[in-house]
């Protein structure tokens, strides 16, 4: 976390290394819509060895639901659509790396900060893990 922090960015791709970001774009690879590249290392190669849609593969304790999500610090993501985003939506768009996904974070988000868990959280109708069961 100290070098994969949500203000670095990569100095040749501008994307961001935020840990998030990275680890979800990275796993992502193949399935990407835009290019995820790091120096001279386009990502878009890398092939996850398990379904996608197991969060739990990877996160323990239910650590992917929005609700457990503890940080706060805007991440810088000038390679992609906009110059930060809130820390929910950066690793969300680590995998959903469209511009419609990019918008609907922007506008679910404000001074108060990402309002995702009104619907994506875990009573909610698009909570996380019922989105990702219907993929």
């Amino acid at each position: 976390m100290i070098c994969h922090n949500p203000t670095l960015t990569d100095g040749t791709s501008k994307d961001s290394v935020n840990f998030a970001t990275q680890i979800h774009s990275t796993h992502r690879g193949e399935n990407l819509t835009n290019p995820y590249v790091l120096g001279t290392t386009n990502y878009q190669e890398v092939r996850f060895p398990g379904d996608l849609r197991d969060c739990a593969t990877c996160h323990i304790n239910n650590s992917y639901r929005i609700e457990n999500v503890g940080a706060q610090a805007m991440v810088a993501t000038t390679g992609q659509f906009l110059p930060q985003t809130g820390p929910i939506a950066a690793a969300c768009q680590g995998c959903h790396d469209d511009k419609a996904t990019a918008a609907h974070a922007l506008g679910n988000t404000n001074s108060l900060g990402e309002a995702c868990v009104v619907c994506h959280g875990m009573n909610a109708d698009f909570a996380v893990d019922k989105v990702h069961a219907r993929q």
